[in-house]
């Protein structure tokens, strides 16, 4: 092995040349005078295992080493005799292990080997034998690999590849045998073809035979579908040539794609060339069966050139009614000479006219166009996809992929793809199908339903997102969304300004809805939206899209998340997106994905939900201040009230933490939330009390019942003190302020509306004597004024009586230090009047200071 070693220094020019052009260049440049030291020390080491695997090696033998480190790497190195197709077979075979190769040497070295195979010369002279090298590192994509397996694989299949090199003569020779017998004389026409076509399609399989096709694999087989003559990877025991003869007339060669894995190449979808055979009474005998794939020289040679194809470029010319010269004319060639060989090899020049004809309108009308071909015998269907060049990128391929899949019901997907500076890209989708499930649906001509169903979902596919939007705007006046001021045209001169990124993140549909809202918002004004959520988030698990939009403003974290958690939501994700309308103004949409918090239920009886309108308005009214952020606002979620309902439960909350009730806020709406009958009973007892529309004496006796059952159901007796001191203080009232709807003449910085007509403070008389947790002394009545920014008490022992009024800075319990004051105000009074009064208030949220 020393000896072996001992080669490295001529070894490392050679193979650094890394191609058979190169490797002969040792007398110049310098290779072979190459320093190890001077490499990296990563490709010294690579070459020198390569050099000590290969340092025996018996004529014909095919060296494999597979090592798998821990660290997930795997690197094979492969010895053996040259030949074409080696590479290829090699990467496929890692593949199919999967494994992606990440890094490849591949030299092709003149070896000098003693009589026991050892390793004596690596010359640049070729005066050795050929051998390839080479040497993959690639990362596995499915965990652990089987070294041992893919090293019997890899052995395998360089075996295959030894056959189909070894018998390429022979395959060749077989096509110019079936060259020749095509273009005999026969008897009779008994194949529906002139001696001049026979002509052609034997200089056609010539064609074949010369530098365009790689034959992979041969075989004879005759009338009864027994195989003999195999060759390639058709050799017994290796893969078999079983497809249905040609029988239909004419009985010319034929060319299809099939689906068939050779293992030599990691395309799954060969070409399959089938040639009738006839005895010489002009008998069908069989045919002679070839599975290989085209050249570069094949693929790219001008179809004009090509048997049989020339033929049909000129019949394709002659349909049209034009020259060949004329520029329609080119203009058809030059779709030709892009078009697939295969797929020109298997359609008529009638077809071929007629799908000219629809490419040529695809140019005009911007539009896409496909072309089904279907061969359920060869498990097989292309898909040829011709779409604006400026619509192609690898977003829309994948798009348009998975549309052929599904629509064929297809697998062991293929594509190509060509973009050039003609107006259409092209793109080649090949899917494996099920044969039966494929004659069931039909051939998918042009015009047939399967191709119809097709068209309309890859035209679907390749829609831009502004084209989407805009067709939804046409559509949204349906009660999609509620259209701004403006109507669709303020919509649609929005989409011009809108960001890429936006675009790229943002839905259509979900952006409609966007647009919607930031046409029509005035400087300062903010709106909201409760969407289901458009990403498969399951509706029955709580979750929704929320979407804040402001105008002229901006907004943290900070700012939305205790609101949203006081509503009884938790944000799973946010998406902050900037749009600067035409007017210049910015305007800010936040869009959070929300979900249930824990404890947290819908109150969505019937099936009737108009949640988002509830939680909508109780945000917003939140946000801007007209109600607090605790728990008070879960009840909108949890018992289906509306935010002004849970605003006076909160008020009356208020008056009973004044009273001294032991309970905290949170604890209180907690309690209510679970008891949901009890609380909606609560709301439902105001209303038939006081409400102008519903108020009426024998609905409250009613309501008032059922509320006592339901209370009377409670069980905890924490729940129960709780939620009879509601019912106490709903009964306790004699009339109050809540359903009056005009402003008033107070000022708006307390008693402005609160955006629906109602004033935002809510003003409640009570009688004291009747409630329960009101503290010793009680007054006759009592006046209880509730808002977010201010809360005040008016306390009076007689329907007569005299008392001022006292702004507090105790916020916890303003009401004892009124209840004094009013005591100190009887006996100050005594001479006056016999009962005192006494009125105080506090600001929750004072203004800030000015000086």
């Amino acid at each position: 092995m020393s000896d072996v070693i001992s080669l490295l220094p001529q070894v490392i020019p050679n193979y650094l040349a890394a191609s058979v052009g190169a490797v002969g260049d040792t007398g110049h440049h310098g290779r072979d005078t190459i320093d190890p030291d001077t490499l990296d020390t990563d490709a010294v080491e690579r070459i020198r295992r390569h050099l000590e695997i290969a340092g025996v090696r018996a004529p014909g033998q095919s060296i494999v080493d597979v090592t798998t480190a821990s660290s997930g790497g795997t690197e094979v190195v492969v010895v053996n005799d040259d030949m074409p197709l080696l590479v290829e077979a090699v990467l496929a075979t890692l593949e199919g292990h999967g494994l992606s190769a990440v890094r490849i040497d591949h030299p092709i070295l003149s070896v000098t080997r003693d009589a026991g195979g050892v390793l004596t010369d690596v010359s640049g002279v070729r005066s050795g034998t050929l051998e390839s090298w080479i040497s993959v590192s690639a990362l596995t994509t499915h965990g652990r690999i089987d070294d041992a397996r893919l090293r019997t694989d890899l052995l395998d299949v360089i075996g295959r590849v030894a056959d189909v090199d070894e018998d390429a003569a022979s395959m060749r020779t077989a096509l110019g045998a079936c060259a020749s017998a095509c273009a005999a004389d026969r008897p009779a026409d008994v194949a529906g073809l002139t001696a001049d076509e026979r002509g052609e399609y034997a200089r056609l399989l010539e064609w074949f035979a010369g530098n365009h096709f790689v034959p992979l694999g041969s075989a004879r087989i005759d009338a009864s579908g027994h195989a003999d003559a195999r060759l390639g990877i058709y050799r017994p025991g290796g893969v078999e040539p079983e497809f249905p003869l040609v029988t239909e007339m004419p009985m010319a060669p034929r060319i299809t794609r099939v689906h068939l894995e050779t293992g030599i190449q990691r395309s799954d979808f060969p070409i399959l060339l089938q040639v009738p055979t006839f005895d010489t009474a002009g008998t069908h005998t069989g045919e002679y069966r070839f599975l290989g794939t085209f050249t570069p020289s094949g693929l790219h040679q001008t179809v004009q050139d090509v048997p049989v194809l020339r033929r049909k470029v000129d019949e394709v010319i002659a349909y049209a009614g034009v020259d060949d010269d004329s520029f329609a004319g080119q203009s058809m060639i030059e779709l030709l000479q892009n078009y697939p060989l295969v797929e020109m090899f298997e359609s008529s020049a009638a077809q071929l006219h007629r799908r000219l004809e629809e490419m040529l309108d695809a140019v005009a009308t911007r539009s896409l166009r496909v072309f089904l071909r279907i061969n359920p015998d060869g498990e097989a269907a292309t898909a040829l996809i011709y779409l604006p060049r400026d619509r192609y990128n690898t977003v829309v391929r994948l798009a348009l992929q998975n549309a052929v899949t599904d629509a064929l019901h297809g697998s062991a997907l293929e594509y190509s793809a060509r973009v050039s500076e003609m107006p259409l890209a092209q793109l080649q989708v090949m899917v494996r199908i099920d044969p039966e499930l494929a004659r069931s649906r039909g051939p998918g001509d042009i015009g047939t339903p399967l191709h119809r169903q097709l068209q309309a979902s890859l035209s679907e596919a390749i829609r831009s997102w502004d084209e989407r939007v805009r067709e939804l705007i046409g559509t949204a006046g349906d009660g999609m969304v509620t259209m701004p001021r403006g109507g669709a045209d303020a919509m649609l001169r929005l989409i011009g300004s809108l960001p890429t990124d936006y675009k790229d993140q943002r839905d259509p549909a979900a952006a409609v809805g966007d647009l919607a809202q930031v046409a029509g918002l005035r400087p300062g004004d903010l709106a909201v939206a409760l969407r289901q959520p458009g990403d498969g988030r399951a509706e029955d698990a709580g979750a929704w899209d929320f979407a804040l939009y402001l105008c002229g403003e901006t907004a943290t974290l900070t700012d939305v998340l205790p609101v949203l958690h006081s509503l009884g939501l938790d944000v799973i994700d946010e998406h902050p997106y900037t749009l600067v309308r035409p007017d210049g103004q910015s305007c800010h949409v936040y869009e959070f994905a929300v979900t249930l918090a824990a404890g947290m239920s819908v109150y969505a009886p019937d099936g009737h939900d108009d949640l988002p309108q509830r939680f909508t308005q109780a945000f917003s009214q939140v946000w801007r201040g007209r109600a607090e952020v605790d728990r008070y606002n879960e009840l909108v979620m949890r018992c289906g009230l509306d935010w002004r309902s849970a605003a006076m439960l909160r008020a009356y909350g208020g008056y009973l933490r004044q009273c001294g009730f032991p309970y905290s806020t949170d604890h209180v709406a907690s309690t209510l939330g679970r008891h949901v009958d009890v609380t909606r009973g609560l709301v439902a007892l105001f209303d038939a009390s006081f409400s102008p529309v519903l108020a009426d004496v024998a609905r409250r006796e009613w309501v008032l019942a059922r509320l006592r059952t339901d209370v009377g159901a409670v069980i905890s007796l924490d729940a129960d003190r709780i939620v009879s001191a509601f019912t106490a203080l709903v009964i306790a009232t004699d009339r109050t302020n809540f359903f009056v709807t005009d402003s008033g003449d107070a000022g708006p910085a307390i008693c402005g509306d609160d955006g629906d007509g109602h004033r935002p403070v809510m003003s409640f008389k009570l009688r004291p004597r009747d409630i329960p947790q009101a503290p010793e002394p009680r007054p006759l009545h009592e006046i209880y004024v509730y808002s977010p920014r201010v809360q005040g008490v008016h306390l009076r022992f007689g329907d007569v009586a005299r008392g001022g009024l006292r702004w507090s800075d105790r916020r916890e319990d303003f009401r004892t230090e009124i209840l004094g004051l009013v005591k100190a105000q009887a006996v100050k009074n005594a001479v006056i009047v016999p009962v005192g009064a006494k009125g105080g208030f506090v600001l929750t949220h004072p203004p800030a200071p000015t000086g």
